[in-house]
């Protein structure tokens, strides 16, 4: 009888090590995005102002990557400006 609680037990410890392993494969996935939204979200800065804070390495290759795709992005995606009305009356 105490064989089959300690093997209940261990089956119990086994599958709770598992959770917890996939719970932090998910955590590092997270993780990930986020420092890629966190090198757009810097690279949308730099595009509005070109002064780096102090904290950002624009040595960073990583950085490099996403500014490269960013401006890449931009250029496909930018249309000509038409005035409005408005401007076109004045």
């Amino acid at each position: 009888m105490r064989t089959d609680h300690v093997l209940s037990l261990n089956n119990h410890l086994l599958a709770s090590a598992e959770n917890i392993g996939e719970a932090i494969r998910v955590r590092e996935e997270e993780i990930k995005g986020l420092r890629k939204l966190q090198g757009l979200l810097l690279t949308a800065a730099e595009v509005e102002n070109p002064v780096f804070p102090s904290f950002v390495s624009s040595g960073d290759e990583g950085f490099k990557r996403v500014a490269e795709a960013a401006s890449e992005a931009e250029r496909r995606n930018t249309r000509p400006v038409t005035p409005s009305l408005g401007d076109q009356a004045a």
